[in-house]
């Protein structure tokens, strides 16, 4: 799916008793279009135990997207376990702000697509 928004811009100015026109090039935005998609490890848990998280992001914008801040908000029901999150099978270091999980991704290419996993703890 690539949409995007193109636009060009017109100047007028009338020089004798003619209206002359210059137009601009053309200015092409592609329109974001990510595709995400978080699943759990396991359907059923119990205090105590572990869930692992996966989030596929998949770009299809048609152009490389850099500086995305995925974010994750755990519920309350649940804490991070230090050391679980991964991008792409290699270990990364998220920041974890009490609930909160976020991590810079510094770029997508075109038709890539990333995976993100980590684990939580059920507490009660």
């Amino acid at each position: 799916m690539l949409d995007s928004i193109i636009n060009r811009a017109q100047i007028e100015i009338e020089a004798c008793d003619e209206t002359i026109v210059v137009e601009s090039n053309e200015a092409e935005v592609n329109k974001l279009h990510l595709i995400v998609v978080k699943t759990p490890g396991c359907n059923l848990t119990a205090v105590g135990h572990h869930i692992d998280y996966c989030v596929s992001v998949k770009n299809e914008s048609g152009v490389d997207v850099e500086d995305l801040l995925f974010r994750d908000v755990l519920d309350s029901h649940t804490s991070y376990v230090t050391g679980s999150f991964m991008v792409n099978g290699a270990p990364a270091t998220p920041t974890v702000q009490g609930q909160t999980i976020t991590y810079l991704i510094p770029e997508i290419e075109d038709d890539e697509e990333i995976v993100i996993c980590f684990r939580v703890r059920v507490d009660s």
